[in-house]
């Protein structure tokens, strides 16, 4: 076998395989769960996390954050585990102000009741 037979029989389709290879992305990176925790955030933001629980919302906003560091840094475990805890903790924050809110508007239906029938009481007398 002479150079040109290898170089083009061998090396070249090698050096093609080895450049598609290097082009792909790779399986560790924890582009799912950061997108899943960056989304769990914005929900819990709509809900009202800021003002019903908003312990839990800045805890899951800087677990993100550590992901995004981590991340940075080619630690991708450590960024897969920290964005799989902000969405956790996101979620959370989510119901927790979820839960707050109806609880409100409960409280605001009760109020308004009993604020009539003392009207209507006061209008029989």
């Amino acid at each position: 076998m002479d150079f040109r037979h290898f170089v083009t029989r061998i090396a070249n389709p090698l050096g093609v395989v080895a450049l598609l290879t290097s082009c792909a992305p790779d399986p560790n990176l924890p582009t799912a769960e950061m997108t899943e925790a960056q989304k769990a955030i914005e929900q819990a933001e709509k809900a009202g996390a800021r003002r019903f629980a908003q312990p839990d919302y800045e805890e899951a906003q800087a677990a993100y954050k550590q992901a995004e560091d981590a991340h940075r840094h080619g630690d991708h475990a450590l960024a897969t585990a920290q964005a799989m805890r902000s969405a956790d903790v996101a979620a959370r924050a989510a119901s927790l102000s979820s839960n707050a809110e109806t609880q409100r508007a409960a409280t605001e239906v009760r109020k308004s009741a009993e604020s009539k029938r003392t009207a209507e009481g006061d209008a029989k007398e």
